[in-house]
């Protein structure tokens, strides 16, 4: 794991951080300070021959910055492609700094008009709700399984890992509750965790939105939270 330090009020602290989750995929952790709580959140980086590619911003441009900053120096390569998974600032604080950069950054044209509402950069739109790039020998797939967390929240799937991002869709084993849900479709929720359930059976990793990842049954887990809610 690598360590970025930053100072908080006189002390030393990790806002940023690197966790490599198998061979040329990294989840990169950034914190915030809420109510002198520090909050994570989760994205990833992915090595591959044509450059880096960025699944979701830390929560604002100077985080940003510090994250290409050290990735560049950790693999002598830059990140060339990002995607958005949805307009909250732990997923697209920092798009100003990658536009800044000349990165391109994708998301579905939902997350667009979301972010343009809310006085964001706006990404490049994918008008397709089932998208697939290829970044030298690494296929990603880019999905929207319906509303949930928020309207607009997609998916990342990496099918020669069985990786998949399920970002604040999904909930890590450690909550007890949905956490934030100011802009949740809770009724549609439970039918795009099904989706996911029946278009991925067979999942190696979730690396969830917050906190800590796991197997698949991070689905059944966010079903459960659901019911209870």
């Amino acid at each position: 794991m690598l360590f970025l330090p930053a100072c908080i009020f006189g002390q030393t602290r990790s806002l940023v951080e690197l966790s490599n989750l198998e061979d040329s995929v990294w989840v990169h952790t950034s914190y915030k300070l809420y109510n002198h709580v520090n909050l994570s959140s989760n994205g990833l980086i992915v090595q591959t021959s044509a450059g880096l590619v960025l699944i979701d911003t830390p929560w604002d441009d100077s985080l940003t910055v510090e994250l290409l900053d050290s990735v560049k120096k950790r693999f002598n390569q830059d990140v060339v492609f990002a995607i958005i998974t949805h307009v909250h600032e732990d997923r697209i604080g920092g798009i100003r700094t990658l536009h800044k950069k000349g990165i391109k950054v994708v998301s579905i044209a939902l997350t667009c008009e979301k972010a343009k509402e809310l006085g964001y950069e706006i990404p490049e739109p994918v008008f397709s709700t089932d998208t697939t790039f290829i970044f030298g020998n690494e296929q990603i797939e880019y999905f929207y399984p319906g509303a949930g967390h928020t309207i607009d929240n997609t998916i990342v799937w990496f099918p020669g890992r069985k990786i998949l991002f399920g970002g604040c869709l999904v909930k890590a084993e450690s909550f007890t509750n949905l956490g934030n849900v100011a802009d949740a479709n809770l009724k549609e929720w439970p039918r795009s965790i099904q989706t996911l359930m029946k278009k991925f059976p067979a999942i190696h990793v979730i690396v969830p939105g917050h906190g800590k990842w796991g197997d698949s049954t991070l689905l059944q887990h966010t079903l459960d939270l659901l019911s209870i809610h």
